[in-house]
């Protein structure tokens, strides 16, 4: 759902937003910082490093979740190489923490294959392995990019600028591009905004989306240790349970070594006492021959251990 307040900036008067801003920021509800990490050229880039860092690192510690976005630019501008290895440079230090960092489609003369080139530069940087977003505006696209509609602009989720001073979902109502309602993933409802003596953009995002939770894998299953199943008479003649539901008698020292593993912190060994009168049904497991199938009553057996637990229980 898209109701989560988040903020946006870029140059932010030159200065880095100092954390407590941030804090009093999300006390007023936002959750979501993202910054400016390339304008597509070097006019202002200078600006942009002096305070990405800094507003990353303090956003993040002021609560807030934390994306970035870099401009796309015309085929004719800085190869997708040049401009990678400035947006790395803006992030600096913060680079690492950085999920989730949108393309801004809103200069003119971008293609579709120049945003692509730097979409796929920042998967292979690890980022955006869950959602990819693009950012523009119906303004833009129906101007500049003639209302395309081709389909393959839908690899891209939108965040969509539309400056209502409402932070509501206007995308149905003005819709464009080949994206439908359920592509969008914000709302930049209000430009240029000064909160705070900062100046920042309000937007309205859906954080379900733009930071999907994953369920962890379970933890692997232990592997269980293989240790017998242990049966015995009431003379204290031991056996020991086999696959196959066969039975193999054994001598005093494996009984101690049982006992010792125990000690040893193992699993202790199950031992049930059964009458004769079952442990007859079972089969000796066989040295040589290939092995009897055996006849057991399984049924009975199986009571004997519960009635044997039950009355361990009860000690």
């Amino acid at each position: 759902m898209i109701n989560t307040k988040g903020l946006d900036a870029s140059f932010t008067g030159g200065a880095v937003v100092p954390v407590d801003w941030f804090r009093r920021r999300y006390a007023e509800g936002f959750r979501i910082y993202s910054q400016c990490l390339w304008t597509g050229g070097y006019a202002g880039n200078d600006g942009i490093r002096a305070v990405a860092p800094g507003n990353l690192r303090n956003a993040l510690d002021g609560g807030m979740r934390i994306t970035g976005y870099a401009n796309a630019s015309p085929p004719t501008w800085w190869p997708t190489d040049r401009c990678m290895r400035e947006i790395r440079a803006n992030a600096g230090a913060m680079w690492p923490e950085l999920q989730v960092v949108k393309v801004d489609v809103e200069i003119p003369l971008t293609t579709f294959e120049r945003t692509s080139e730097l979409s796929d530069a920042l998967l292979a940087e690890g980022k955006n392995q869950r959602i990819e977003v693009l950012y523009t505006a119906r303004w833009f696209w129906v101007g500049h990019m003639g209302n395309a509609k081709d389909l393959r602009w839908r690899r891209w989720k939108v965040w969509n600028a539309y400056y209502d001073f409402n932070p509501d979902v206007d995308f149905g109502s003005a819709p464009y591009g080949p994206w439908t309602i359920d592509d969008l993933i914000g709302e930049q409802y209000q430009g240029t905004t000064r909160l705070d003596s900062v100046d920042v953009d309000l937007n309205v995002f859906d954080l379900e989306k733009l930071f999907p939770i994953v369920n962890p894998a379970p933890p692997p299953t232990p592997k269980e240790v293989d240790m017998p199943f242990l049966i015995h008479n009431a003379a204290g003649t031991y056996w020991e349970m086999c696959p196959g539901g066969f039975k193999k008698a054994i001598v005093y020292p494996a009984l101690q070594a049982y006992a010792e593993a125990k000690i040893q912190g193992f699993p202790p060994v199950t031992d049930v006492k059964l009458p004769d009168t079952l442990i007859n049904q079972i089969p000796d497991l066989p040295a040589d021959l290939p092995a009897p199938v055996a006849t057991v009553d399984a049924a009975a057996i199986a009571k004997a251990v519960n009635d044997e637990l039950a009355r361990r229980q009860k000690e």
